[in-house]
């Protein structure tokens, strides 16, 4: 009995979890909303997330690479935007931000796609479900805009030889489809470009019948990247109505000559003497031309053969020449000039051979050499001497300190001494390279020996075979032309500043180097001549120092030349003799008058 209690007991004890493990089950399932049958359950009320899909500035016209921002936004879940770009490419964009943003460059049409997805709560074991909203981004194809180019010359067709020219280039432009990348002028005859301003004029300086061309290159900035077209191009011409009239022409000389000195005498006549009669060999012949009877007469022949050497007025009227190639060397040999005898008296010699130097008579009448190819080496040429008139001596400058030594060895460069009378200035020249510095000898009367070099401003281009002019006023000089970097570039040196510095003035309308300048009465510069490096030049032009315009002759050279000489004569004529008239250094014997 005792047994059946007890096993009755155990039987109800192992039910009894059972019992309230069902119960258990069937409250959760009450409480969750979850069973069938009875109804009394309800589902919850958790809403799905709230999806937009927009874009920025949808009315916008859209073109190929263009900005597209789109904002996708949901309250809750996880998004990603996905497309097809205009190369067929399946293109994704996790959204990490909702609510920021998100940029595109479409190339084409194209449909993106936002799909957010979200957990359903309304299960025991929530589903991810989604939601999708989309944007459809068009593409609309450029139209062909083009700038519009006038190009208009002032006075236009037929003007006469040396007319100074007002060419006015105008583009006209939508400026919220064309960017204008780059416009020019180019000059047929000098074949340079001039960069301009739409409607803004440039001086051109007509010598020959010359087109002119607008060429402007741009892009439309409608697309990203701006698409480029062919550059567009306009023209105007503009013709000579008479051939320009050549100078007067002069007696010819006995033979012809190039690289040969020219001074103007005392006794009102110019003396020409030494050079090579076939740019090679040089010669010691001499002769005098005479302005009142247009006339050559022949003189005494210098000691030595010279070509690339230098003739200095003394003062007591009288020609130092120096220096020179002999046919064999740079020769050191140095000689005088008398007017009143017409023979040639041996001088110096100085302390090196030298050609293409430079000798400068200075305040005291004394003469500074300096620089030129040295016939022992080229560090020589950093030694300068000086001429004693007095003494029939040369003094070389001493090596110590460095400030008695040249900067820098240099040749074929200009010297100009100031209206001070001690103070040198050396610009450009040639030496390893080309040389775009200046240098200043001061001299020092009382001992010569301590005058010092000093370094000068630096020229705005580098040159040599250039030329130098002595304005009016003594304190500026215009350097013009020359190998290097400017051969139709002028610039001025300016030494009445406090700081003294070379600066870039108008250019010359044609390129020139061997050329010769010279100073008239009136102040203006005349340029005559030279090599614009592909030929030799018959053109002639003008600078004035007031107005800083360059005007070309009406006249031109009867003769092309390059290393001639100019002589401006008492009579205010300029004297132009011998030269090379061919490239290949054919020299010629013919002289011309330039008549103010």
């Amino acid at each position: 009995m005792t047994y059946e209690i007890f096993s009755s007991i155990k039987s109800h004890i192992i039910r009894w979890p059972r019992h309230l493990l069902m119960a258990g089950s069937l409250c959760l399932l009450v409480a969750c909303g979850g069973g069938g049958g009875g109804g009394s359950a309800s589902p919850s009320t958790t809403a799905p997330p709230t999806v937009t899909f927009t874009q920025v500035n949808s009315g916008a016209t859209v073109y190929s690479g263009n900005r597209v921002q789109m904002t996708p936004s949901f309250n809750y879940g996880s998004g990603v935007i996905t497309w097809t770009d205009g190369n067929g490419q399946a293109q994704t964009r996790q959204v990490v931000n909702p609510g920021t943003p998100i940029d595109d460059y479409p190339t084409a049409s194209t449909t993106y796609t936002l799909t957010v997805r979200y957990q359903d709560p309304t299960t025991v074991r929530p589903n991810e479900l989604t939601t999708t909203k989309t944007i459809t981004v068009s593409i609309t194809p450029i139209d062909l805009v083009q700038p519009t180019l006038t190009l208009t010359t002032s006075p236009a067709g037929s003007v006469a030889f040396g007319t100074t020219v007002a060419v006015t280039p105008t583009i006209t432009y939508d400026s919220t489809k064309i960017r204008i990348v780059a416009s020019t002028v180019n000059n047929s005859v000098t074949n340079t470009n001039t960069t301009i301003t739409s409607g803004v004029a440039i001086n051109q300086n007509v010598t020959a019948n010359t087109v002119f061309t607008l060429r402007v290159e741009y892009v439309d900035i409608r697309e990203t990247p701006n698409r480029t077209f062919p550059a567009l191009t306009t023209t105007a011409t503009v013709t000579i109505s008479t051939d320009p009239l050549p100078l007067t022409q002069a007696a010819s000389l006995s033979a012809g000559r190039s690289e040969q000195i020219s001074m103007m005498l005392g006794n009102n006549r110019v003396l020409v003497a030494g050079g090579t009669t076939n740019g090679t060999l040089p010669v010691k012949t001499a002769e005098l031309y005479n302005p009142d009877t247009n006339t050559w007469s022949a003189t005494g022949s210098m000691v030595v053969t010279r070509r690339g050497h230098t003739a200095t007025l003394l003062l007591d009227g009288k020609v130092l020449v120096t220096g020179g190639f002999d046919g064999t060397v740079e020769s050191p040999t140095a000689e005088i000039y008398d007017p009143a005898t017409g023979i040639w008296t041996a001088t110096g010699p100085m302390g090196r051979g030298r050609k293409y130097h430079t000798a400068t008579r200075l305040g005291d009448g004394k003469v500074l050499i300096a620089g030129g190819i040295v016939a022992t080496n080229v560090g020589n040429a950093r030694i300068a001497e000086i001429y004693d008139p007095s003494l029939g001596t040369f003094t070389s400058m001493p090596i110590t300190p460095s400030s008695a030594l040249m900067s820098a060895p240099r040749y074929k460069h200009t010297a100009s001494v100031l209206n001070d009378g001690v103070t040198v200035v050396l610009t450009g020249g040639f030496d390893s390279a080309v040389q775009g510095t200046t240098e200043i000898f001061t001299y020092n009367a009382a001992t010569p020996t301590s005058s010092t070099w000093a370094a000068g401003p630096a020229l705005a281009k580098s040159r040599h075979d250039h030329s130098a002019s002595l304005l009016t006023g003594n304190r500026k000089i215009l350097l013009t032309g020359g190998y290097g970097q400017g051969l139709d570039t002028a610039e001025i040196c300016d030494f009445s500043l406090v700081t003294p510095a070379c600066a870039t003035t108008t250019s010359m309308s044609t390129s020139r180097a061997s050329h010769t300048s010279t100073l008239l009465g009136n102040g203006n510069v005349l340029v005559i001549g030279g090599n614009d490096g592909s030929q030799i030049l018959k053109t002639i032009e003008v600078f004035d120092p007031t107005t800083l315009i360059w005007t070309s002759h009406a006249k031109v050279l009867q003769t092309a030349r390059a290393g001639h000489t100019s002589t401006l004569m008492s009579n205010g004529k300029v004297l132009i003799s011998g030269a090379n008239n061919q490239v290949g250094g054919v020299t010629t014997a013919t002289a011309e008058l330039w008549i103010p």
